[in-house]
């Protein structure tokens, strides 16, 4: 069925895409916040803390993605999906249990926060990273609310959407 290898398709760019994007936001906004200089940082991961616990529900995610032009197109599962505080907070935890003195050594020898991120702090949490990437692969693949919700195409829905639509009319 030529319906079902499209939804494959767009499934596998919607875990690849979004599994990259997590991985991205979830670095560079935990790196920040195991730096001990960075002013108000208790505020911030208080800030994080917040929503992950109290969501604002559907309503207003629908309304977000429509107003920003996302409804009903690729990018509607892929940019909420993007940003996850809990995989941030992982993150931040599993960088802030290196020692403060790789990142001390590494300003000795002339290294700016971005190559001691992409040097350092990277290469040695790759324990971390494939935790968040197994999680959100298995999310998203197992996703098909936020495609019923935010997609009314079927022609861009992934397989989940198209293998319920298939029970539904059975």
């Amino acid at each position: 069925d030529v319906k079902m290898w499209r939804a494959y398709g767009y499934t596998i760019f919607y875990v690849v895409s979004t599994t990259i994007l997590v991985l991205l936001t979830s670095v560079t906004c935990a790196y920040p916040l195991t730096s001990k200089k960075l002013i108000g940082r208790k505020y911030i991961i208080a800030f994080l803390l917040v929503p992950m616990y109290f969501g604002g529900g559907l309503i207003p995610s629908f309304l977000l993605v429509s107003k920003l032009g996302l409804y009903n197109s690729i990018w509607a599962l892929v940019i909420p999906a993007s940003f996850n505080i809990w995989y941030i907070i992982l993150t931040r935890t599993y960088f802030a249990g290196l020692p403060e003195s790789l990142r001390e050594s590494a300003r000795i020898d002339g290294a700016n926060n971005f190559s001691i991120l992409a040097r350092i702090y990277i290469p040695l949490s790759k324990p971390i990273l494939a935790v968040v990437a197994i999680y959100t692969i298995v999310n998203v693949w197992n996703s098909w609310f936020s495609s019923m919700v935010y997609q009314p195409d079927t022609m861009i829905q992934p397989l989940q959407m198209y293998l319920r639509r298939i029970l539904i009319e059975q």
